[in-house]
């Protein structure tokens, strides 16, 4: 969501060929409202990437407003952003979640391209290590922790398969930058799609971790940078696979 918006928006200011990574297991605020109403994929994350990636002229214009509106009216469209119902019409248009986003990236001019992780319907869900279960995402996110609890491990139930375009983007990047964000909710969600670990390993890429300047109540309390860059090493499956930390 907002950091790889912040990334994706500085690094479209060169010329690389950019492909942004998106975890699919959001069930929070209007994203998670929409998952349950319609069916379909949260679109929340997705939506701030095609910001990020979109023509600055667009971004300035009617098109660029309407996609980040946001419904503040008492109603049944309360707290929903326009661009994520935009996302759930063109994905009822087209049939398709992958044909919705690359139709919301002409209307955006993007540079680059996103992709969903996976397409299953998939929860996430977080074993403490009182061993109680936290099931969906929204609920570890406003978890808030507990006096000496800390969470074990994080899994997805059902487990989720890759989206295919995702595992070539891996294996042929020539950086793969994992991006700032809540750890358990944001970025190892996407570690835990069947085959994207391994993708990362068959990987020639440099990869680089952007560290999270703040840690966070119930999942990073007391976090050092390296604790971080092991709970990444964990969930990829290799140590120091990592080349790189960007730090504050």
């Amino acid at each position: 969501g907002t950091g790889s918006h912040s990334v994706l928006s500085g690094l479209k200011r060169f010329p690389v060929d950019l492909t942004a990574i998106v975890a699919m297991s959001d069930s929070g605020g209007s994203s998670g409202r929409l998952r349950t109403e319609l069916q379909q994929l949260p679109y929340g994350d997705v939506r701030q990437c095609l910001m990020a990636l979109a023509d600055d002229d667009e971004l300035d214009g009617v098109i660029g407003s309407l996609f980040t509106h946001r419904f503040l009216q008492e109603g049944t469209l309360e707290g929903h952003n326009f661009g994520n119902l935009v996302l759930g019409a063109l994905t009822q248009i087209t049939g398709e979640p992958e044909l919705a986003i690359e139709a919301a990236a002409k209307l955006l001019k993007i540079r680059g391209r996103v992709l969903p992780v996976t397409l299953t319907q998939t929860n996430l869900h977080a074993a403490l290590t009182d061993g109680r279960i936290l099931e969906s995402e929204s609920t570890i996110d406003t978890y808030g922790g507990s006096p000496g609890v800390g969470v074990d491990h994080v899994f997805l139930d059902p487990p989720a398969h890759p989206h295919p375009p995702v595992n070539d983007a891996l294996e042929n990047a020539d950086l793969i930058v994992l991006s700032p964000g809540d750890l358990y909710t944001s970025l190892i969600p996407n570690l835990l799609v069947s085959g994207v670990s391994d993708s990362i390993l068959r990987s020639s890429a440099t990869v680089v971790l952007v560290c999270n300047l703040m840690t966070k109540p119930g999942e990073t309390d007391a976090f050092m940078a390296s604790t971080f860059v092991r709970e990444v090493d964990r969930y990829l499956g290799r140590p120091r696979r990592i080349n790189a930390m960007l730090v504050n």
